[in-house]
């Protein structure tokens, strides 16, 4: 694994600072998919009490903030929605054999 020292996060800074500067600054693509507010319906998920450790080998847990729910409007910074964003995840990791854990 590569390490990273100050000295290395100082010249990224550096550098990011001279394109944002220059007007070089490479911006987010746009979503490949548009989203309308029925496409990806709410999810609801309940609390069922402390997280504990998994038993199943093939068990993935996704750990979701706190800002997932009203905080950030329930969109990413593209305007995907959260709900969608996570299906995705799920699907994913069960088309790899595994099961998702929130």
């Amino acid at each position: 694994m590569a390490q990273i020292s100050e000295t290395v996060v100082r010249e990224v800074v550096k550098e990011i600072l001279a394109q944002m500067a220059n007007g070089t600054a490479v911006t987010p693509a746009a979503p490949a998919v548009s989203y309308t507010s029925g496409d990806a319906a709410d999810m609801t998920m309940r609390e069922v009490g402390q997280a504990r450790p998994g038993t199943a080998s093939d068990e993935v847990v996704i750990a979701l903030a706190p800002a997932f729910g009203d905080k950030l409007k329930k969109r990413t910074i593209t305007g995907i929605p959260h709900t969608a964003v996570l299906r995705e995840l799920m699907a994913g990791i069960e088309e790899e054999g595994m099961k998702p854990r929130i």
